[in-house]
């Protein structure tokens, strides 16, 4: 693999992870919330 190739390949890695990282938190975060608030029932 040329260092070109790997370069791309972590920016695109990069973005993905900028893009869905937030929502991923959130969603965790809320998934959390709700199996708790279940939980506590």
């Amino acid at each position: 693999m040329s260092p070109g190739e790997h370069s791309t390949f972590d920016a695109e890695w990069a973005r993905v992870g900028a893009g869905y990282g937030p929502a991923a938190v959130v969603h965790l975060f809320i998934g959390h919330a709700i199996a708790d608030r279940l939980h506590r029932r």
